[in-house]
């Protein structure tokens, strides 16, 4: 996948949504927009497509490595936010840039200190997270991290035959 170009793709995509929205019956929009959603973020989704294919080539960057805020959630156990892409000069974001993202939110999904990775969100607009927003996502990523604890605790309690009375 070539991302030479695609700097356009986000305002673009929200055009077309709205549209889309508009002409749907209203009743249609939520199955619509959960259609939409599943198309992008699965793992055969344009979205992850694009984000692994940059990723990728970031991660050959040892200073990529180095300062990349993904990695330091994951290290660190804390929110990193960098708000403006244009102005993190120590790390080479470029082609991040190239596809639209102006911003990022690295959210740890931390639960009893056991990490399951991290949420990150991108922008195409700088600085469009804000201290209440960054608040509200952190409590997302620690109630997707409970989730998945007690997902992962009721599979065990099932294979074991612990959670069945007699």
């Amino acid at each position: 996948m070539d991302n030479k170009g695609y700097g356009n793709i986000p305002s673009t995509l929200y055009e077309c949504i709205t549209f889309i929205v508009h002409a749907l019956p209203i009743r249609s929009v939520p199955t619509f927009i959960e259609l939409l959603i599943v198309a992008m973020i699965t793992r055969a989704g344009f979205v992850t497509e694009a984000t692994l294919k940059i990723h990728g080539e970031l991660e050959q960057s040892p200073e990529h490595q180095r300062l990349c805020l993904t990695r330091a959630a994951l290290r660190e156990g804390k929110t990193q936010l960098g708000n403006n892409l244009q102005a993190a000069r120590e790390c080479s974001l470029e082609p991040l840039r190239k596809v639209g993202v102006e911003a990022i939110l690295c959210l740890p999904v931390l639960y009893n200190g056991d990490s399951y990775g991290v949420l990150s969100i991108f922008s195409p607009t700088p600085y469009s997270f804000v201290e209440d927003e960054v608040k509200l996502m952190e409590e997302l990523a620690r109630d997707l991290a409970f989730g998945i604890t007690n997902l992962r605790t009721g599979s065990e309690r099932d294979r074991t035959g612990g959670g069945h009375c007699r």
